[in-house]
């Protein structure tokens, strides 16, 4: 895959970080609240598929490295996965489990910490949300880790991964009536992981459609490229606003196929559509962002940022709300960048470094 390509994944992935970050900006700030003005709340409330996003994402860069690597075995994927993940997660549980002490008064359970550092927060009712704010995506991303070799070799077709898609989207849609049915339980219903499964699925389906693009004369592929990103954006623009899905599709996997026709569209485009440097940076410590987001923010009201920012600007409006949230994203920044650079990029380095020592690569190769 050349630059242009991986840049349009990395500005994909500072997008999603952007956009999830705008969609919780609201509900985590006070005094005053930073809520969008009201003609752009149907457009910050679709924020929320940002997460379906990095989903997709997820899926699709797995695929590519697994096939890039060549890896033959288990060990070496798990191990890539886990020191990918793992080092800044449990940071944030340290910091999430110090802030709810000392703002909120509450004490997290050592079952609850055990669940969260174990990954299996989305099997557990009582602990889906996780400790760190917004962390319920990291256990649907571990479960997806341990479930993602045996997938990738039942999806090496696009028909594959059609069928394997179509048949747990069905399994999706089922899981959540039951929980929103039988349960009135909303978090589980939307949080779970079989219904974030065919979100993953559709991130693979994706890349075995994007492998056989190259076959497109260059005139062909700039046609599908706007092509697709345009019907992206209608389709998000219209399942957000309206709050229909497409056909049986819920809206929230409407929003989904929407941004993979969209990511499509970017990654067959003759040259890179969106590759500006402060996006690909924003890309690139999008997970520290994700992770460090919704603490920092609240901080940051805590701390009078937006009240200050209301007494020159007024408590609303879109100055106010923009302002707001610009301010508060070089916080966030400042904050992601810091633990990329002392804990993500450490945590990487260690699983590559793991995978070279000779007692580790011959365990690899034995399984």
């Amino acid at each position: 895959m050349n630059d242009s390509k991986i840049s349009s994944i990395q500005s994909m992935r500072g997008i999603a970080a952007c956009y999830v970050a705008l969609f919780h900006l609201s509900s985590i700030t006070f005094y005053p609240t930073v809520s969008p003005p009201s003609i752009i709340a149907w457009l910050v409330e679709a924020g929320s598929s940002g997460v379906s996003l990095f989903f997709i994402i997820s899926a699709f860069t797995m695929c590519l490295s697994t096939e890039g690597r060549n890896e033959k075995g288990f060990v070496s994927f798990f191990v890539r996965r886990f020191f990918r993940i793992a080092p800044l997660f449990y940071l944030w549980i340290v910091l999430a489990c110090a802030r709810d002490y000392l703002i909120f008064d509450k004490v997290h359970s050592g079952a609850e910490i055990l669940w969260n550092s174990m990954f299996l927060i989305n099997f557990k009712r009582d602990y889906i949300e996780a400790i760190p704010w917004a962390g319920w995506t990291i256990g649907v991303e571990m479960a997806f880790y341990a479930c993602f070799p045996f997938i990738f070799r039942l999806t090496r077709t696009i028909r594959d991964s059609a069928i394997i898609l179509a048949v747990f989207l069905a399994v999706g849609v089922q899981w959540s009536s039951h929980f929103l049915i039988e349960h009135n339980d909303v978090k589980y219903a939307t949080l779970g992981f079989v219904s974030r499964l065919p979100i993953f699925l559709l991130g693979i389906l994706l890349y075995r459609v994007y492998l056989v693009s190259d076959v497109l004369q260059q005139q062909w592929r700039k046609y599908f490229s706007i092509g697709a990103i345009v019907s992206g954006l209608v389709m998000m623009v219209v399942a957000s606003k309206e709050k229909i899905g497409l056909g049986l599709l819920p809206v929230d996997y409407t929003q989904s196929l929407a941004w993979a026709l969209v990511m499509y569209g970017l990654l067959i485009s003759p040259k890179g559509i969106i590759s500006y440097r402060p996006l690909l940076f924003v890309g690139e410590i999008s997970y520290s962002i994700y992770l460090s987001h919704a603490t920092v923010l609240h901080l940051l009201s805590m701390a009078g940022l937006y009240s200050a920012i209301a007494s020159v600007t007024g408590d609303s409006g879109f100055v106010f709300y923009f302002t707001s949230f610009f301010l508060g994203m070089i916080g966030v920044v400042a904050v992601s960048y810091i633990t990329y650079l002392f804990v993500e990029s450490p945590g990487i380095r260690l699983g590559s470094y793991l995978l070279k020592r000779p007692v580790v690569r011959q365990f690899i190769v034995e399984k």
